[in-house]
């Protein structure tokens, strides 16, 4: 049984949502970003930069070796880590 991840909403799914006035009753499965990129839980910061900037995305979530999902690594965890915020 695989549980990859089957979406994800971020804040650009909310803020098209918002720019085409969808009631706030819609579903997030209905509007959630389809076919979503997934890192192992032993990417490096690196291949994680590199992953952000060839895709444009900012947030990626993280699995496991059986593609159980453990957590959401984002672009802006990475410039704490990097700047020591």
């Amino acid at each position: 049984m695989i549980n990859r991840p089957k979406g994800i909403f971020t804040e650009r799914d909310a803020i098209r949502c918002i720019a085409v006035d969808k009631s706030l009753d819609i579903m997030l499965e209905d509007e959630m970003t389809r076919n979503v990129i997934t890192v192992r839980n032993d990417v490096s910061l690196r291949e994680l930069r590199a992953l952000y900037s060839s895709k444009g995305i900012r947030h990626i979530p993280v699995v496991d070796e059986h593609d159980h999902l453990e957590g959401i690594v984002s672009i802006r965890a990475i410039f704490d880590e990097i700047l020591g915020c």
